[in-house]
């Protein structure tokens, strides 16, 4: 499937594209504009060819949109996890298996597809410190596993208010 360019946006396109391919430690890319200057549709736009391009070796990516707060932290964790697969999430599951009752297994595919409830859970406890430092904690367990990766993931994140 073939792209079109995005507006004027190549000087953008090709440090996309360059950040992308660099082979560097993780770095943080910041798009950032005018409201309605078109930056969501170009994420998309750098994602869809980022995945047309790497057909032979695909980089597993995730577009999460945070509308006016919209997601929950359980909801992202959940999309992450489904989309890089809860087996390449060894040191998570079992953050999230300590924080909870533990299951017999972690790698029970069952329990595993009871994660986004397993997250809700998490996040119902009711004195925010303790909510926030579970979060911490899984935080650094997803980027613990995310440095074992054999390919990088790209995790786009776009925040927005909604446009009047």
């Amino acid at each position: 499937m073939a792209y079109k360019s995005v507006a004027n946006f190549q000087k953008e396109q090709t440090l996309f594209t360059q950040f992308v391919n660099s082979h560097d430690e993780p770095n943080i890319l910041l798009f950032q504009g005018e409201s309605g200057s078109g930056k969501s549709h170009f994420i998309e736009h750098c994602l869809n060819t980022t995945s047309e391009k790497e057909k032979t070796s695909p980089m597993p990516s995730l577009l999460l949109k945070l509308k006016n707060g919209g997601d929950s932290i359980s909801t992202l964790f959940t999309r992450m996890g489904s989309r890089q697969g809860w087996d390449k999430l060894p040191r998570f599951t079992r953050t999230v298996a300590n924080l909870l009752e533990s299951p017999a297994s972690v790698d029970d595919p069952i329990w595993q597809m009871g994660m986004h409830r397993h997250l809700r859970d998490i996040g119902k406890i009711s004195d925010l410190a303790s909510r926030l430092t579970r979060y911490q904690l899984l935080s650094d367990a997803w980027f613990a596993d995310s440095m074992q990766f054999e390919t990088p993931f790209l995790l786009a994140i776009d925040a927005y208010e909604t446009a009047s």
